[in-house]
């Protein structure tokens, strides 16, 4: 193996290869992590404050992933999206109180998110490709 399939090998994580349908479909698919670990973020809130729209949220949240797991890959944009917005909104509120502990959850979502938006736009340019064939 080349050192730069090396290197490259290493870096899976940081930037996945979606250039082939399995690793564009592995990226789009990470996006369950987000609507499971948000919806369970959402339902542990209401179970603590009693508010019910937070279960409404969460139970929303926690079946995009299990939409994405039955392959509907629209859903993937969405799930990704709200990934951004929360990552975006945790790290802001964590820095601004001046604390880190947050900031892991924080970066990994939104990689995650990023990767779920890189490989929903491959699928959808190689969908573009077999279908003009």
């Amino acid at each position: 193996m080349s050192e730069k399939k090396s290197k490259k090998k290493g870096s899976e994580f940081w930037w996945p290869d979606v250039s082939e349908p399995n690793g564009a479909m592995a990226s789009a698919k990470a996006t369950q992590f987000i609507a499971y670990w948000i919806g369970g973020s959402y339902i542990v809130m209401a179970y603590f404050s009693g508010i019910n729209s937070n279960y409404i949220i969460g139970t929303i949240c926690i079946l995009f992933g299990i939409g994405i797991w039955r392959n509907l890959m629209w859903i993937v944009p969405i799930v990704s999206s709200i990934g951004l917005l929360e990552a975006a909104g945790k790290i802001v509120t964590v820095l601004s109180a001046g604390r880190v502990n947050g900031l892991i959850i924080g970066g990994i979502i939104l990689i995650v998110s990023i990767h779920g938006w890189r490989g929903w736009i491959a699928l959808r340019a190689q969908s573009k490709i077999d279908n003009s064939n």
